[in-house]
């Protein structure tokens, strides 16, 4: 587990119920923000991880924010976007951009309930970095 790597964490999320529960879990730095705001220093990281954070942005703030974060990583190292595939929610092709790479505000059952998130397309997940 990353967190028992000798590695100095750096946590935050939009929720302070999720921050409240990780720092149960994990030993770091948690704070509440949110990504797209978060200052970050370039080559600072060891590894961004970027899972299920930006379901309810747009493609271009999705494709900012990784930017960011890439520029914060250290020379070599990695970054993690995690996502569901489009192709195991959408079901119309005509909910694609012109590109067929994305959908933004797509609705998706998420706890019993409607979420409009953006999705990539297997394409778009591979062409993305």
């Amino acid at each position: 587990m990353l967190s028992q790597a000798d590695l100095d964490v750096v946590s935050f999320d939009i929720s302070l119920k999720m921050m409240q529960l990780a720092q149960i879990r994990v030993e770091g730095s948690f704070s509440v923000a949110d990504m797209a705001e978060y200052e970050v220093e370039e080559e600072k990281f060891a590894g961004v991880f970027m899972i299920f954070t930006h379901l309810q942005m747009s493609y271009a703030a999705v494709h900012a924010a990784v930017y960011k974060y890439a520029r914060a990583l250290q020379p070599g190292e990695i970054i993690v976007l995690g996502q569901s595939p489009g192709y195991h929610h959408v079901k119309e092709e005509s909910a694609y951009d012109k590109t067929r790479t994305y959908v933004e505000d797509y609705n998706v059952p998420f706890v019993g309930e409607p979420l409009p998130i953006f999705l990539m397309s297997a394409k778009g997940q591979w062409d993305f970095f």
